[in-house]
């Protein structure tokens, strides 16, 4: 006999069915994953050994679900800050000249604070490692996603208080602790669903589009309309899309811990890192395609190699492009033959050629900086004249590099234990950061001598010493950067004024 069907209906029910379900077991000699002991013709991969479980199907459907929700709500509150920075300011009473300021001030600790919260929270799983914490490690995911739905209503509040000039420092320190919530979040939701980590990635570059969407008809509704006030109303129901949305997650993580039993559908708080030789392969691919994706983009491609019109028309093309390579891997994970398999298998020695995607990622490394370092030159030129091939440089770079992550959540998920795939992401999540900040500080000492070529700090150095002085000076500035990231005044760091200058009436408008 292959199938069992038991209906229970009420908690007395389900106590009293699982009661004959055991007896069940035991009279005839059935394993506890449904298998008979002499039945050998089930294969791990046989679809009845893959669904079957104590709660049924639905079980790993929900935790899927929870997995995708978890995804699309992570980078909200990345998104009311960073693309809504322009309307923050207005509601905020700074004036748009100020945006690079505003946004590098508020991007840099929020960045800090997500490393913070997914270093708690890792290290937590590798040091813990009783049968219990596979059980807390459920319940941690739900809290976190809790937590994360009341840190958005929070978020709201921030905006709203202060009056008509608003209360800035609060807003933003806000924003710093919805970070560290999303950082102890991520760690907490790949521990537990590592089984299903593609439905996470899949769902982070959704939440782009669902947001770019939401700004695109909100505002044609504004101008057929004639709505006012448009800054402060777009991010506040943005926010409380926000909270929606989280709030969904959070019920459904609330589901999932009560749901899961033992060992549930993933593998909280289990295995070790000795089980991290068999996926050394898709966690290099997360190292190599994050790494360094936000030293260049969007920073230097597009806005570095074009004007901010095209610019902006590139990053549009990118933001749905970019969600590609996550539904594709999605699709073949939902017909058994994605990289969501035990790597040391044969059956995932055909998912090796993703490495693939990294030669055109690093080319496209190469040509920006071949661009800014070499302006003189035929590749240069090429570059700079035509915003299709600063599009097609753009997107390669976006597209490799969510591909090779996609595949690299997937396949670092599928390992024995959670506590592979969560420090999965947090190796590729802390590379993203650290060389973030570190293009940055490149950046700036790149602009300080980009137009006058005279001054060139390296026209003297060979390669290798050229090398380290933009790496060193990238460094340098990065520490600086990091330094001055967290203030308890953020309207005096921004417009670079002191307290005693801005005092102004509340009807005032600077």
């Amino acid at each position: 006999m292959r199938e069992v069907i038991s209906i229970h209906v009420g908690q007395a029910g389900i106590q009293v069915g699982n009661a004959c379900w055991e007896l069940f077991c035991l009279e005839h000699g059935i394993l506890p994953d449904g298998h008979m002991p002499e039945d050998k013709s089930l294969q791990d991969d046989d679809a009845f050994a893959t669904f079957f479980s104590e709660t049924g199907s639905g079980k790993h459907d929900l935790q899927k679900g929870a997995m995708f929700m978890a995804g699309l709500t992570l980078l909200q509150s990345l998104r009311v800050a960073l693309t809504g920075a322009k309307f923050a300011l207005d509601r905020f009473k700074i004036p748009q000249q100020h945006a690079s300021s505003f946004i590098n001030m508020v991007h840099n600790p929020m960045e800090l604070a997500t490393f913070t919260g997914m270093a708690i929270m890792t290290i937590t799983a590798l040091i813990w490692k009783s049968e219990n914490a596979k059980k807390c490690f459920k319940w941690f995911a739900a809290f976190t996603n809790v937590a994360l739905c009341c840190s958005f209503i929070l978020l709201l509040i921030a905006f709203k208080s202060g009056g008509q000039m608003g209360n800035l420092t609060f807003y933003y320190w806000t924003i710093v602790f919805v970070s560290f919530i999303y950082g102890l979040n991520v760690a907490c939701v790949m521990n537990v669903g590592s089984d299903h980590a593609s439905f996470f990635n899949v769902g982070i570059p959704l939440s782009g589009i669902q947001v770019s969407v939401y700004y695109y008809v909100f505002t044609k509704l504004a101008e057929r309309y004639n709505w006012s006030n448009v800054s402060y109303r777009i991010i506040y129901w943005q926010l409380v899309i926000a909270i929606v949305i989280s709030a969904v997650s959070a019920m459904v993580w609330i589901a999932v811990a009560f749901v899961s039993t033992g060992n549930g559908g993933g593998s909280a708080g289990g295995g070790s890192l000795s089980e991290l030789g068999k996926a050394i392969s898709p966690i290099l691919m997360g190292v190599v395609g994050m790494g360094g994706i936000y030293a260049f983009y969007p920073a230097i491609a597009p806005y570095k190699l074009t004007d901010v019109g095209t610019g902006y028309t590139i990053d549009l093309v990118v933001l749905f492009v970019s969600a590609v390579p996550g539904i594709l891997i999605v699709i073949f994970c939902l017909n058994t033959k994605g990289p969501d398999q035990p790597w040391k298998d044969s059956a995932t020695k055909w998912w090796h050629f993703t490495w693939l995607l990294a030669i055109p990622h690093i080319t496209a490394m190469i040509l920006c900086l071949c661009a800014l370092h070499y302006p003189g030159s035929r590749v240069a030129s090429s570059i700079k004249s035509s915003g299709a091939l600063v599009g097609l440089i753009t997107v390669t770079l976006k597209f490799c590099e969510e591909g090779l992550k996609a595949v690299s959540y997937a396949g670092g998920g599928k390992q024995d234990g959670g506590n592979v795939s969560s420090f999965n992401a947090f190796l590729s999540q802390g590379l993203m950061i650290i060389l973030a900040f570190t293009g940055d500080g490149y950046l700036k000492t790149y602009s300080k001598y980009e137009h006058d070529r005279s001054k060139w700090p390296t026209k003297d150095f060979g390669t290798l010493r050229s090398i380290c002085y933009w790496i060193g000076s990238g460094v340098s500035e990065a520490c600086k950067s990091v330094k001055s990231s967290f203030t308890t005044n953020v309207r005096c760091k921004v417009l670079g004024k002191s307290e005693a200058l801005l005092i102004v009436y509340e009807d005032q408008e600077f």
